[in-house]
């Protein structure tokens, strides 16, 4: 099935709040899983390898014990 999403909103700006709170409820988890996929899609990268951040994260944490020194 169709639905205008115009159509949809509309509907939904006239609704209660306790039926917009249903739909939010229906919809949320969607919403929830499409965000995440967003935000881990953006750290993506080919640009540096795995070795490359072991080497970072080593440099990062002989660095921190030096200064607690």
């Amino acid at each position: 099935m169709t639905i205008d999403s115009e159509l949809l909103i509309d509907a939904a700006a006239k609704m209660q709040i306790d039926e917009k709170l249903k739909l939010y409820e229906r919809i949320k988890d969607d919403i929830i899983q499409y965000r995440v996929e967003e935000i881990l899609n953006s750290f993506k990268t080919d640009d540096i390898t795995e070795e490359e951040i072991t080497e970072i994260v080593e440099h990062v944490r002989s660095e921190r014990y030096k200064n607690r020194r």
